[in-house]
C-alpha cells in the first residue's frame, strides 16, 4: 500500500530544486516518496511555484520496470483542491514512456537515488548516433538501448529528432520496427497505429540502420 504525509513548504529540505525559469520554479519532494516493491513503482510529488505566487502540486507514479510515468493528480498547493484543468480533462490519465534524457529521466533518477535503485537507463552520458541530416535538423538513434524480439522479429529503438527549421526543438520517441512486413508503430504516441514504411523516407533510413545493426550483431 502507498502511504505518505505531504508538507508543502518549498523551503523545507525535503524539496529538491529541479529547475527555475522566468515562468516557473519546480521542486521534487525527495523525502515523501512511497515505493511499492511488488509492482516496482513509486509515487512522488512535484511542486510548481509561479511568479504570481500561485503554487501547484502534481503527483506522479513511476514504473521502473516499464519505464513509464503516470500523472495521478494536480492540486492547488494552498487549498488542496484539484485543479480544474486536471479534473475537467476529457482525456483520462495515461502512462507515458520516459525517454532517455529530458525531464522525466532526470526526475525519475532523483527518485531512484533516494530509493537506492540504479538509474532508469545509465549513469554515463548517452551515446546518440546521428543517422540523418536534413533541412529540418538532425536525427539520432540510441543503439545502446534497442530491444530486439527474435520471436516477433521486431525491434524497439529510441529516436531523437533535433529540429532546427522552421522552429527549434527536440522530439524523442520510441519506435517499434516490424521486419516481416517493413512497418512501424510509434510507441510514444498514444493511440498510434502500425503503418508501412515509405520508400526513401527518414523512417526507412532508421529501419535499414537498425536492420543492418541487428542482423550483423546477432
Amino acid at each position: 500500500m502507498f502511504s505518505f504525509i505531504l508538507q508543502i513548504s518549498a523551503n523545507d529540505s525535503q524539496w529538491y530544486l529541479l529547475g527555475s525559469g522566468s515562468t516557473v520554479t519546480e521542486y521534487v519532494n525527495v523525502q515523501q516518496i512511497s515505493y511499492e516493491p511488488e509492482t516496482d513503482t513509486a509515487r512522488f510529488w512535484i511542486k510548481d511555484i509561479f511568479p504570481d505566487c500561485d503554487e501547484h502540486l502534481r503527483q506522479y507514479e513511476v514504473n521502473f520496470m516499464e519505464k513509464t510515468l503516470l500523472l495521478l493528480t494536480m492540486k492547488d498547493a494552498k487549498t488542496g483542491e484539484i485543479l480544474p484543468s486536471f479534473k475537467n480533462s476529457p482525456v483520462p490519465p495515461t502512462k507515458h514512456l520516459i525517454p532517455p534524457e529530458g525531464w522525466g529521466d532526470k526526475v525519475t533518477n532523483i527518485i531512484a537515488v533516494h530509493l537506492g535503485k540504479p538509474p532508469l537507463y545509465t549513469k554515463s552520458s548517452y551515446n546518440w548516433v546521428k543517422i540523418n541530416t536534413s533541412k529540418y535538423g538532425n536525427t539520432y538513434i540510441l543503439p545502446d538501448f534497442f530491444n530486439f524480439n527474435k520471436e516477433a522479429n521486431t525491434c524497439d529503438v529510441w529516436v531523437k529528432q533535433v529540429i532546427t527549421w522552421p522552429l527549434q526543438g527536440t522530439r524523442t520517441h520510441k519506435y517499434r520496427f516490424f521486419f516481416a512486413d517493413k512497418s512501424l508503430i510509434d510507441l510514444s504516441a498514444i493511440g498510434a497505429s502500425r503503418t508501412p514504411i515509405t520508400a526513401n523516407s527518414e523512417n526507412e533510413i532508421i529501419y535499414n540502420t537498425m536492420k543492418n545493426l541487428i542482423f550483423k550483431t546477432k
